[in-house]
């Protein structure tokens, strides 16, 4: 028999959208991960507990965004990198490039 407080707990779940339940595991979701889980048996869990009721394919698509948006936030860079990445842009060399718009022929010659 399930125990009244998970059968609570499930009614909760039950009562939000798959992607809400998504971002309310979601902590537990990333340590199962980094324990080794493979993204398959961790939706297959949570699917058969009862506590995620969305399909793979829309669980992998969570997970996608979810990875998508931890490296935006990653990928911020303090100003000091920046500014030294400028400066290695400047010092490139750049290429010679020759226009010859406007220019008549004798002064090409």
């Amino acid at each position: 028999m399930i125990p009244s407080k998970l059968k609570q707990k499930a009614n909760v779940y039950q009562q939000m959208s798959g992607r809400q339940i998504f971002l309310a595991k979601y902590n537990e979701i990333q340590q199962a991960l980094e324990s080794g889980c493979t993204a398959k048996e961790v939706w297959m869990i949570l699917y058969q507990q009862g506590i995620l009721s969305i399909q793979y394919r829309t669980f992998m698509s969570y997970m996608k965004l979810s990875i998508k948006e931890n490296e935006q936030s990653a990928s911020y860079v303090p100003h000091e990198i920046k500014a030294v990445q400028k400066r290695v842009k400047q010092r490139k060399k750049k290429r010679f490039e020759f226009n010859a718009r406007g220019k008549s022929l004798e002064e090409l010659i």
